[in-house]
């Protein structure tokens, strides 16, 4: 497998990426690329944040239009375990950045700088986004809250609401619309917003924060086997997911 690892002396801390199946991975510890994503200065219009795993990886393979938007995103997280397994096959020693921490590192540096520019958040079902707010301002006192609305709206709605986002000027966008759509909805608007907005695609992340689902304990996730626990709270999802994973284990075995 090959690997490609990339320089740019123009930052504070030199970013470093690999690649896994052709798709680039940003390297580096939490707090340093959450540094670099407040500091980026994208090409495109927005700070686009993806966390990587093998499922995503495959669906981009079987869908070109998807697969270019993870890589040509700004920050590509190696979320998923299998993106790490398939780095220390390279020799790369890599962590695992969820997305649901690297969206909780953010948040706290907008309360700890008491950013006046706040978060925007869109997605999940109407009674998690009504108990939002008020978890992640019990969290993060300090945080300010630009815009909320859940995740069910009709397509003559969207417009409207993008207008309504992008007119609150957030500092960060969290969109837990589920994947491709948080993508593909990134896709489509960044351009609207200020050129420093940071767009993260936060899957269930609003559900974890509300207390709607549980994170899997400490050591399950220091031993990158919070997989084994979702699959365990929602069984349904071992049929959908175990075609790609296979796939993906494959490709990397044989690349």
């Amino acid at each position: 497998m090959s690997v490609s690892i990339q320089e740019n002396e123009e930052t504070l801390k030199a970013p470093k990426t690999a690649t896994v199946l052709d798709y680039p991975i940003r390297l580096g510890k939490l707090e340093d690329l959450v540094h670099e994503a407040f500091h980026a200065s994208p090409q495109v219009g927005g700070v686009h944040v993806v966390t990587l795993n093998p499922e995503m990886i495959i669906k981009g393979k079987e869908s070109p239009e998807f697969g270019d938007i993870l890589k040509t995103a700004d920050f590509p997280l190696p979320d998923g375990a299998g993106v790490i397994w398939a780095l220390k096959r390279q020799g790369i020693h890599q962590a695992r950045i969820p997305g649901i921490e690297f969206a909780a590192a953010l948040l706290e540096r907008l309360h700890q700088t008491q950013c006046s520019r706040g978060v925007a958040l869109l997605g999940a079902k109407p009674e998690v986004m009504g108990l939002l707010p008020m978890a992640l301002l019990k969290r993060f006192p300090n945080l300010s809250l630009a815009f909320a609305h859940d995740g069910f709206f009709r397509n003559e709605d969207l417009v409207p609401i993008v207008e309504e986002m992008v007119a609150t000027n957030p500092r960060v966008v969290l969109v837990a619309l589920g994947v491709p759509r948080q993508e593909e909805w990134i896709k489509a608007f960044r351009t609207r917003f200020s050129e420093d907005t940071i767009f993260v695609g936060v899957g269930g992340s609003f559900d974890v924060w509300t207390g709607q689902i549980q994170r899997a304990p400490k050591l399950m996730q220091a031993l990158n086997l919070e997989w084994l626990w979702r699959f365990s709270l929602e069984p349904w999802r071992i049929q959908r997911s175990m075609q790609p994973l296979l796939q993906y284990v494959w490709k990397v075995l044989k690349s």
